[in-house]
């Protein structure tokens, strides 16, 4: 950030709305991976009528006829124990979940970290930022005139792409809170979601026009697809992001050990009995 009267920063301009937040980078500090330990699917324990979870909802919009939901009415911070294990249950089956105007994001470090847990251990992640005074598990991604980070990071990518989070990892993160806590106007849209299991037909609503697919050979290619995958293991590897942390950010690098572990190109959701 500059300092002085001659030039006026971004920052300066407009203080952020939750300062508490602000990443912080510390080249010095450890970051150790969670490790093994026994994942317990709390879709199991749920009541698929989900009463707990859909109790205060006055609408459920389905994003798409497979994948996404959003729950209008509902406070994550006033879920139960057993409202939180249907949104458990509801994530598996939808994929994502929008909650908009969530009190969440105003309840603190510890209120927030307590809902989280509830889910299971809490990874850390090994490159990006947390707050200072906040938890390790929590990722700041934050882009201003005075922090360049991400946007150097993407500026050599192409901006199609799909990813997978900290795949490298013993145990890779499950569910994932995003919470954003501020974005200029006028931005999103850039996020695509999709269900490759459900081949369906699409609407262009843009062109308005309907692309129509060949569903039962479009089915049949997804069987033999699906078949090809079992008994395939997949080799994942820490190594590019971290040279890329290091290319990008030297000394200043965040950085923890590299790791590379091979997973099964296929799993089963047991909440879903689905592979």
């Amino acid at each position: 950030m500059a300092v002085g009267t001659e030039k006026t920063t971004w920052a300066r301009q407009y203080p952020p709305l939750y300062p508490d937040y602000l990443p912080f980078y510390d080249p010095l500090e450890k970051i150790e991976s969670v490790g093994p330990f026994e994942h317990h699917d709390l879709g199991l324990r749920a009541d698929p009528q989900k009463a707990n979870l859909l109790r205060t909802a006055t609408a459920v919009n389905d994003l798409s006829p497979h994948c996404g939901t959003e729950l209008v009415g509902v406070q994550l911070d006033e879920l139960n124990s057993a409202g939180l294990n249907e949104l458990a249950l509801m994530c598996a089956e939808r994929g994502c979940l929008v909650f908009r105007d969530q009190k969440f994001t105003n309840i603190g470090f510890e209120a927030q970290k307590r809902i989280a847990e509830h889910f299971g251990p809490l990874h850390k992640h090994g490159w990006m930022p947390h707050p200072q005074n906040g938890p390790a598990e929590f990722v700041i991604v934050y882009d201003s005139k005075d922090d360049l980070r991400i946007r150097n990071s993407w500026k050599r990518k192409n901006p199609v792409q799909f990813h997978v989070d900290q795949s490298p990892e013993a145990q890779p993160p499950g569910a994932t809170f995003f919470c954003m806590l501020e974005s200029p106007a006028g931005v999103g849209g850039d996020t695509g979601k999709c269900s490759v299991s459900e081949p369906t037909s699409q609407t262009d609503r843009t062109a308005n026009r309907v692309l129509s697919i060949d569903r039962a050979s479009l089915r049949n290619t997804i069987t033999v697809f699906r078949k090809r995958l079992e008994g395939l293991w997949a080799v994942h590897s820490t190594q590019k992001p971290i040279s890329r942390e290091l290319r990008d950010n030297g000394n200043s690098s965040v950085l923890t050990q590299a790791s590379q572990l091979g997973h099964a190109s296929s799993g089963d959701c047991p909440s879903r009995d689905w592979r």
